[in-house]
């Protein structure tokens, strides 16, 4: 199989963005459904999309057709976050978009959504959906504000993508050391750093274990939220800072956003 998109996701983020602005709405959350009906469709030849909500027990998106004309663009009824299922919505209607000659099914789950690193199919969905979601401009007034989870939940409310796609997305605006990872059953699924926290070393391995008396570690058994200052030598030799911990309910991942000072 041949993995790269036919479509490089950010040129068609904006692309969308423009339209979007120019001849649209032009308002913020993006409405996806308008997106499929009047941008996408009509510039398809013989093909359609369909953008769904329906239950689903064992993922939160996917993509098929029956017959290579009619296509589905499903999305889990049931995730419980209006940002998650926008970001996903956007997620599957990039892998039609660009990776339906290859691949005729997408089955799409948490690990999927939250991929920037392995997968390059998913990587670019995420890439296409965090950029047509989350405009640089749109996001960097929030950049100088304290990175707190209460903060980049607000802003995933008002332009309607995930925490985690916000989160990165901040990470790669902001000028402050801060740090954002997800954990699982005490041990690290993946994370970034910003540019200022890396340079001071501050990075995140996969399967790395959580430290113990961490508040991350306090948060994994209970669905509940976390926020404490840790000194050094917890999460860096040198530096303390704020750690600030969220368990999902939905996704059973940890989010974790650092504070380094």
């Amino acid at each position: 199989m041949t993995e790269y998109a036919s479509v490089p996701p950010i040129k068609e983020a904006n692309r969308i963005t423009r339209l979007w602005r120019e001849h649209g709405p032009n308002t913020y959350p993006i409405d996806l459904s308008l997106v499929v009906e009047h941008i996408i469709n009509p510039t398809l030849d013989g093909e359609r999309l369909h953008l769904v909500y329906s239950d689903f027990d064992t993922y939160d998106g996917m993509l098929n057709t029956r017959d290579g004309k009619k296509w589905g663009a499903f999305v889990n009824e049931k995730i419980p976050y209006k940002g998650r299922k926008n970001f996903t919505a956007a997620h599957e209607i990039f892998h039609f978009l660009a990776h339906r000659q290859t691949v005729k099914e997408f089955r799409c789950g948490d690990l999927e959504l939250s991929d920037y690193r392995l997968n390059k199919l998913e990587i670019e969905a995420n890439e296409f959906a965090s950029h047509l979601l989350l405009p640089p401009d749109k996001i960097r007034p929030y950049v100088n504000g304290e990175f707190t989870y209460d903060a980049v939940k607000a802003v995933a409310d008002d332009l309607g993508a995930s925490v985690s796609a916000v989160a990165y997305k901040w990470l790669s605006l902001t000028a402050r050391p801060v740090a954002f990872f997800q954990s699982r059953n005490g041990f690290v699924s993946q994370g970034y750093a910003s540019e200022s926290a890396y340079k001071r070393g501050i990075y995140f391995k996969e399967e790395k274990e959580i430290p113990q008396g961490s508040s991350t570690q306090k948060c994994q058994d209970a669905s509940n939220h976390i926020a404490s200052g840790f000194d050094p030598g917890l999460w860096h030799p040198e530096l303390g800072g704020y750690e600030d911990v969220y368990q999902t309910s939905f996704e059973e991942f940890t989010y974790t956003f650092l504070r380094f000072y």
